[in-house]
This record gives structure tokens, sequence and C-alpha cells, in this order.
């Protein structure tokens, strides 16, 4: 379980958010982060996930203008059509593809 302290309806408190295991394909959230730890071993466990080395938390401008300069190469002027909003329902609709893993309950 992930608590997060900023959340778009601004909960007191944070809101959690479980996460749980796809054994069946390759959109295992659980999976993901084991391998980024695996990846940086000395990443500070107790600090954003998704941070910069100078200590910033990556934001969705950030993140919108990162994507947009790695798709730029790859897709010319369309990248600017991408924005970090872009995700928001990539995960659902990848997990609506699999309904032996989850139900549409659990994807919603």
């Amino acid at each position: 379980m992930l608590v997060l302290k900023a959340t778009k309806t601004k909960v007191k408190g944070g809101e959690a958010v479980d996460l749980f295991s796809f054994q069946q394909a390759d959109l295992c959230p659980v999976a993901a982060l084991q391998g980024l730890r695996e990846s940086l071993p000395s990443v500070d466990l107790h600090a954003p996930v998704f941070s910069f080395s100078s200590g910033k938390n990556l934001t969705p401008r950030a993140m919108t203008i990162l994507v947009r300069q790695l798709l730029e190469p790859l897709i010319g002027s369309d990248a600017s059509r991408f924005s970090s909003h872009s995700f928001r329902a990539a995960i659902p609709t990848a997990l609506a593809k699999f309904p032996e893993i989850a139900s549409s309950d659990e994807v919603m």
C-alpha cells in the first residue's frame, strides 16, 4: 500500500492506494517498483519515487516536458500533442484488456 500525500481530491492526511501483483501480464506495478529499487540500490526508500537528482520532485509539467523531448526525435511536431495526462488512461485501458486479471471495478 502507498499513501499519496498530495491527491487530486485533496483528501486530508492523504489517500491510500493498494498495489497488487498481476502475474499474467507485464503490467505489474509491484514488479515495476521492485525493478526500480534493484536498478537504483542507493535510492532512499522514504523519498518520493519520482524525483530528480537535485531533490526536486517530478511534477506533471516536468513530465510533460520530458515526454515531449523524448518523443520529438521520433514523431516530430506531433510530440506536442502528448502530456503527462496522456498516461492517465493508459493503465486502465491496458488492464481492461485482461478481464481475467482485474475486474472492471478494480480497473475503475
